[in-house]
């Protein structure tokens, strides 16, 4: 996470510190646990998309006209 931060930062792009943004991964690990012990269920996945759609970042390259 810090390396692809600081590869973002010289290459003056947006980066999404995922692990804070999400901040509890438990629906995640439950999920993957529960499955394939790797990808989560649909509430794992709702928290990472939720990030997504609160960073600005994100949002404004999705509404740009």
């Amino acid at each position: 996470n810090c390396a692809l931060a600081q590869v973002s930062a010289d290459f003056a792009v947006p980066f999404l510190d995922l692990p804070a943004a999400v901040g509890d991964w438990s629906a995640w690990r439950a999920g993957a646990l529960a499955g394939d012990g790797v990808h989560p269920g649909a509430e794992g996945y709702a928290h990472v998309a939720r990030a997504f759609a609160e960073w600005t970042a994100w949002r404004e390259w999705v509404d740009r006209d």
